[in-house]
């Protein structure tokens, strides 16, 4: 999520500068139906910016961190983990938890310890 909030804003920024400039120009020619157009894809662009919640607990979700081992499918869709019993449990089920109530993934666990039914 990290390189995808570095990408996006930048992308934004400079969308928004494209716009700005072209509806400038068009003003200077009096082409009041372009500026239209660009005052519409600007405000589509503002709105964007204002909702956009990029995933505020990514740094929590680093696998060293978390003392498991990741696995990630080709298309990214699919994300196995591997944790060992000397992981912290807990912080990985919070962490699970907390992106399903944001509406970030869905997580099913499978093999689990009575440990991790007790984090």
């Amino acid at each position: 999520m990290q390189v995808r909030n570095a990408v996006a804003y930048p992308l934004l920024a400079a969308v928004v500068v494209i716009l700005t400039l072209t509806a400038a120009v068009a003003w200077k020619h009096r082409r009041r139906e372009i500026v239209l157009t660009q005052s519409l894809a600007l405000l589509l662009a503002f709105a964007l910016l204002v909702m956009w919640k990029p995933y505020r607990h990514v740094e929590d979700f680093q696998p060293p961190l978390l003392g498991s081992r990741m696995d990630v499918a080709a298309n990214h869709q699919l994300v196995a983990f591997n944790v060992p019993a000397v992981a912290e449990l807990g912080r990985i089920k919070t962490l699970l938890t907390r992106g399903e109530e944001d509406g970030w993934w869905h997580f099913e666990a499978s093999f689990v310890t009575d440990a991790w039914h007790d984090a």
